[in-house]
């Protein structure tokens, strides 16, 4: 995985500016929820804890 939004209406994860526009509370609700058809919500499989390990690995991918 790079991150790179290489996949068909994937967000660039490595973009300082994508990753400066989003809060870490508007990520986890993405999370939690999901975000339009192509992302699954994840808040009834995933515990808080691992909602944030995935917003975490989300972060790493920022390039500066």
């Amino acid at each position: 995985e790079e991150g790179d939004g290489a996949a068909p209406g994937t967000p660039d994860w490595t973009d300082p500016e994508w990753q400066d526009s989003r809060t870490d509370e508007q990520l986890l609700e993405a999370i939690a929820n999901g975000k339009g058809d192509k992302m699954p919500k994840f808040g009834g499989t995933l515990s808080a804890e691992e909602m944030r390990g995935a917003l975490q690995f989300v972060r790493s991918f920022r390039q500066n």
